[in-house]
């Protein structure tokens, strides 16, 4: 229970809203949006970086090759077995690590989503360096998409 005087001067009445009558619209939201976006960018002194900055054009979109594409990464092993991995995913949204010991076949040590990203990779023996070499593949639809990278010498410490 509060105890004391009130301060200061009763509030207003409650600002009170028009109610718009939905019936009046007879085409969806996604319709008007399209009408009003292609008449900005019909009007005098539209450029490009205002349709930019109004967020109604993106960048050009064309459709990747596959044989023209493959990871393109920069790998650092750090701290043991332990490694970073920075690059460009070039726009697509998933990709396989693989690694391989020295005489060893490849087998999938992460599947990356965003770059830079980290991950430890098992050695053969606990004990002992290690050395073997790191590629990738991007992925699209659970399926391989273009061409592996490059190899990466990776020494496991």
């Amino acid at each position: 229970m509060l105890y004391g005087h009130p301060k200061g001067a009763p509030g207003g009445t409650a600002a009170v809203f028009p109610v718009i009558d939905g019936s009046v619209y007879e085409r969806g939201l996604v319709d008007q949006f399209f009408d009003l976006r292609d008449q900005i960018v019909a009007s005098d002194g539209y450029t490009v970086a205002i349709g930019e900055d109004l967020g109604i054009i993106g960048p050009e979109s064309s459709n990747v090759v596959p044989a023209d594409t493959a990871p393109d990464l920069r790998s650092i092993t750090t701290n043991g077995n332990t490694v970073n991995i920075s690059g460009s995913m070039q726009g697509m949204t998933v990709m396989r690590v693989e690694y391989a010991a020295k005489g060893q076949t490849y087998s999938s040590v992460a599947v990356i989503t965003n770059l830079p990203a980290t991950f430890t990779i098992a050695k053969t023996s606990p004990t002992a360096p290690e050395v073997g070499t790191i590629r990738s593949i991007f992925m699209k639809m659970n399926a391989d998409f273009g061409m592996y990278s490059p190899n990466y010498n990776e020494t496991l410490a």
